[in-house]
């Protein structure tokens, strides 16, 4: 009975481990880029994406305007963001898992490009969006209104 004790708590050590450390909340948390994790999720109808990144980046513009396969955005990684100035040079895709029965094909970051850098998300059709950056400077929300959440082709959530 005594050799039975040590097993049975790596056991319940384990399974207390993998309670408290929850397995994909975020599409991907990326380290060595600027970007931190891309989170989808759906609000009513519309889809959310957001991007955050690991050390402030200023929102300047980004185009085309609300409407296209694609938005370009152009940022600027803020001073404070030397320590992490490699990443702010590299370029970095993700391709969300959570973005599952949405447009979303992927976000670029292009940190080394001429005109740039830029935040890209890429969508597999044609969308309405809005962009507004977070008062933080930490991020980058792209929305896609109502009927844009979900791909005509695939009625199932």
């Amino acid at each position: 009975m005594g050799t039975a004790r040590p097993w049975l708590t790596a056991l319940s050590l384990t399974f207390i481990l993998a309670a408290i450390h929850p397995v994909g909340l975020r599409a991907q948390p990326v380290g060595g880029g600027i970007i931190d994790s891309v989170d989808v999720s759906r609000e009513n109808d519309s889809v959310r994406v957001d991007v955050t990144f690991v050390c402030p980046v200023r929102y300047l513009t980004h185009a085309p305007t609300d409407r296209g396969n694609e938005v370009r955005i152009k940022v600027d990684p803020v001073p404070r963001c030397q320590g992490n100035i490699e990443a702010a040079g590299e370029d970095q895709t993700i391709h969300p898992e959570t973005a599952e029965h949405t447009p979303l094909t992927d976000v670029t970051y292009e940190g080394n490009v001429p005109g740039g850098p830029f935040l890209t998300l890429r969508f597999s059709r044609v969308v309405d969006f809005r962009v507004a950056p977070t008062p933080d400077y930490r991020g980058i929300t792209v929305t896609l209104p109502d009927s844009q959440a979900e791909d005509p082709g695939n009625k199932n959530h």
